[in-house]
């Protein structure tokens, strides 16, 4: 199938790179993002747009801090081309999975970047990182300073690598002043005992624990369990996927002081930065 009047193949030297200008397919249910309802076609438009032309937007999606009552930090997401179908979706969801690690490259370095220009020297930023791409990450000229505030998330679910090997790479990343946060723990059952070895700042707990916890007693159960092994390893819990004031209500009282979810912003393109928006935010659930 061929889009607007964009051709795969090799650009002419001394010619700028070309531009996405036709319109995109929408299909439904492709294997590529399991469970979204809209996904698109993983035309050649999208590798030379995304790829070629490193056209991903970082967007941030705040984590408020219940007891100091401000945005803690921010998670980057990565979003697709402005003005496409893409616009609000993420990149990984249509290009082909072996060309992840390369995509997920150009999402560090924009993110980087990104924060470069954030003055917000408290304020911690998630990002998250593929475990072929530590090394990748650890080469990037990060000042020391960004580096401080910098928490790298890795979700072991499903995943299948070098146990001893992560292990190292997880140490040369805290050497070299990088944060560690665990990603989506309780969506499957995580070895507790390699959560202690990893021995992570943040631990966040999976949108499928969080959904409904305010009324389903199993969940209340699981989310009690990862939170006291949080705070045995002196890890900050985090609460993703907050979406009602009733779960908010009952994660809170469990001891969860930091808060993610559409309850209080959905992730944003500019980082907001003036108080009486950062107040707007956190006061939508209080």
């Amino acid at each position: 199938m061929h889009i607007g009047n964009i051709k795969m193949g090799k650009q002419k030297k001394n010619l700028p790179p070309k531009r996405l200008r036709g319109p995109l397919t929408l299909l439904r249910n492709d294997s590529h993002h399991k469970g979204a309802p809209d996904v698109y076609n993983p035309e050649p438009n999208y590798f030379e747009e995304i790829i070629l032309n490193k056209n991903v937007r970082i967007f941030f999606q705040p984590i408020v801090d219940m007891e100091g009552r401000n945005i803690h930090a921010f998670e980057a997401l990565s979003r697709g081309p402005k003005n496409t179908p893409l616009s609000e979706k993420s990149p990984f969801a249509v290009i082909d999975v072996k060309n992840h690690s390369k995509l997920d490259r150009i999402c560090l370095e924009n993110i980087i970047n990104s924060i470069g220009r954030i003055n917000q020297s408290e304020t911690f930023y998630f990002i998250n990182c593929l475990l072929t791409n530590i090394d990748f990450l650890r080469s990037l000229p990060v000042p020391d300073e960004i580096k401080s505030r910098i928490v790298v998330e890795f979700d072991l679910n499903n995943t299948f690598f070098d146990l001893s090997q992560f292990l190292k790479n997880i140490e040369r990343l805290q050497k070299d002043g990088f944060n560690i946060a665990l990603d989506d723990i309780g969506e499957t059952n995580i070895d507790f005992n390699l959560v202690k070895l990893i021995n992570p700042k943040f631990v966040k707990i999976d949108i499928s624990i969080i959904r409904g916890i305010a009324t389903d007693e199993k969940k209340q159960i699981r989310a009690k369990h990862i939170i006291n092994l949080a705070h045995e390893l002196g890890a900050a819990v985090i609460a993703e996927g907050v979406e009602v004031r009733e779960d908010l209500e009952v994660i809170t009282n469990m001891g969860v002081r930091y808060i993610q979810g559409f309850l209080f912003s959905k992730a944003v393109e500019l980082i907001p930065q003036k108080t009486d928006e950062i107040a707007k935010i956190v006061k939508r659930a209080i």
